[in-house]
């Protein structure tokens, strides 16, 4: 819908919502909101539908959306909370998302301080073993496959390894089928074949993960395909509530 046929109270709730929106992130190209809905609906609380369409979204510094096009179901929320800052949902919102991420962004995000600090952990004989993973570096191949270089640093009773890898994986990921059509370690002395395959296994479980959960937000992913060094996923998300960092309402 162009902003020549929106009604007035439509086309100032979506100029409100971009300056918003924009407002939350560390960068952005371009940014369109299109909210449906009617003035009686507003005051009642009640939209139609939200559309959102953006190019070039950063956060965190180092988090970037190449493209994202939305679209949600009707929205109910209080409409007293807006006076107050916030929009607190009175039901769950149901949405779908078509999100496109370069190779370029994928790696930027993969090396930043936030991946990098993120500590997990995996099952060896009854003991935790904790890893975290390194200089990772994929390339997205014409093929419909990912190449996937890094270091994965484990900590078992204490002492440290590190352990260099190549490995190839075919999307979609979240396939129950999903698995590595190459997998090539460096292997450093002192790790033990147990401890590559459990690290392997505990990877493809993680691969296999298609459903999140991000503050209030579930979010499921539908399908995944590559195309001129792109990511391109479609995902289902249900909002419960908003979360903080597209939530605030106060003056900037």
């Amino acid at each position: 819908m162009s902003l020549d046929q929106q009604k007035f109270p439509e086309r100032l709730l979506s100029q409100e919502a971009e300056r918003r929106l924009s407002s939350q992130l560390d960068q952005v190209d371009s940014i369109r909101v299109d909210v449906q809905t009617d003035i009686l609906k507003i005051f009642q609380g009640q939209l139609d539908a939200v559309s959102l369409a953006g190019e070039g979204l950063v956060v965190q510094d180092q988090i970037r959306v190449q493209e994202i096009h939305l679209q949600t179901d009707s929205i109910n929320f209080n409409p007293l909370s807006v006076i107050f800052g916030q929009i607190q949902l009175n039901a769950p919102v149901n949405a779908m998302a078509k999100i496109v991420i370069t190779e370029a962004d994928i790696n930027l995000a993969l090396n930043s301080e936030f991946i990098y600090t993120q500590d997990m952990e995996l099952c060896l004989d009854g003991k935790p073993v904790k890893f975290q993973l390194k200089k990772i570096q994929i390339s997205l191949g014409d093929n419909q496959e990912i190449e996937c270089n890094g270091e994965i640093l484990m900590t078992e009773n204490l002492q440290s390894h590190n352990l260099e890898y190549t490995a190839i994986i075919k999307p979609p990921l979240h396939a129950s089928n999903t698995s590595f059509k190459d997998f090539r370690c460096l292997q450093e002395t002192g790790i033990s074949l147990d401890l590559i395959t459990a690290l392997m296994q505990k990877i493809k479980e993680l691969i296999n993960l298609s459903y999140f959960q991000w503050h209030d937000i579930g979010l499921l992913i539908k399908d995944i395909t590559i195309a001129e060094k792109k990511l391109i996923l479609i995902v289902e998300a249900i909002v419960k509530q908003i979360p903080p960092i597209v939530n605030t309402l106060s003056s900037t």
